[in-house]
């Protein structure tokens, strides 16, 4: 009886996984083909930029361009045989001539103006060290945040004395790059209410590739009715999830101290939080773009579903899969 149960459900789990790679080569094809088209329309067009999400691996030719055309190779790209071929693996973007591949999977390179969410590694001289997921370690000095009073002077000594109670180590915290030093390194800024340290919820990292630079990086998700999940998506690929706060709330909040944070957060609201986090992460799994319109379509599909279950069910991922064809 066991050797029979055993081999019923290995024979299921391997039906439903070959269902499952038949979905996804479907899928993958069709995207593919509308990407290629799009693509073919901007070479013909005067389009002045874009970013198409063709995935090409080295050596392969870039496909929908032509070497005839004029068109000039960038990043990630070179001219071999009389074809533009990748050089490494990832996205295909183009800027008038100018054709390019951007790996999926490197690191986060900073823009100015970019909003960023990022983990306090080391307090320095006048100015804190932070992780923004780049190939370096993000500055942000004294003279780049508000004082807890709200004054506008100098810092001195004292002010030097208590960064940690300003950020402490470990701590997590949303900026925005203010100017990229020579080196590469992001310089960032926090002088702004809805910038500053988070609590009351989870980070969730996700490929950088995967994030697009929209005009509003920080969202309320309205869950149910009257009830909101703060995400703030930062372009480095780090997420932050949690209770609405000051960078959400349509009220101007004075920053609270640190006793007003440690504030328990409900059971039903702890859930919520941890399914949105869940549909972030099955966003970056699949390789879909994370947006506030895929996160909720992520979520209304789960609802009935224990939160804890949405990244192990195959059943569940095939027919988020199902729902993009």
């Amino acid at each position: 009886t066991y050797t029979h149960t055993h081999t019923h459900t290995h024979t299921h789990g391997s039906i439903l996984k070959s269902t499952n790679e038949m979905i996804v080569s479907d899928v993958e094809q069709q995207m593919r083909e509308r990407s290629l088209k799009r693509l073919q329309s901007l070479t013909t067009s005067s389009a002045p930029s874009s970013r198409v999400l063709i995935c090409t691996t080295p050596g392969e030719v870039v496909e929908g361009i032509s070497t005839s055309e004029g068109i000039l190779k960038g990043h990630g790209t070179q001219v071999s045989e009389g074809e533009l071929r990748a050089t490494v693996s990832g996205v295909v973007e183009r800027v008038n001539k100018l054709v390019s591949v951007k790996a999926l999977k490197a690191k986060y390179t900073p823009e100015t103006g970019d909003v960023v969410v990022g983990r306090i590694n080391m307090i320095s001289s006048k100015r804190w060290k932070v992780d923004i997921n780049s190939r370096q370690e993000a500055v942000l000095q004294l003279s780049s945040v508000n004082l807890p009073s709200g004054q506008q002077r100098r810092r001195n000594e004292a002010d030097e004395l208590n960064m940690s109670q300003l950020f402490d180590t470990a701590d997590v915290i949303t900026a925005e790059v203010q100017s990229i030093f020579q080196d590469g390194a992001a310089n960032l800024h926090a002088r702004s209410t809805k910038y500053g340290r988070l609590f009351r919820g989870v980070l969730v990292e996700v490929c950088p590739s995967l994030v697009k630079r929209l005009p509003q990086h920080f969202h309320a998700l309205e869950v149910t009715p009257d009830v909101f999940i703060e995400v703030l998506i930062g372009c480095n690929g780090f997420i932050w999830v949690g209770s609405p706060g000051a960078a959400t709330s349509k009220q101007d909040e004075k920053s609270k101290s640190y006793e007003e944070e440690l504030v328990v957060v409900d059971k039903k609201e702890r859930e919520n939080i941890v399914r949105v986090a869940n549909c972030i992460r099955v966003l970056d799994e699949l390789f879909f773009y994370v947006t506030p319109q895929s996160i909720m379509n992520i979520y209304k599909q789960s609802e009935g579903m224990d939160p804890k279950d949405i990244l192990t069910s195959d059943a569940f991922l095939a027919r988020v899969i199902d729902q993009t064809r």
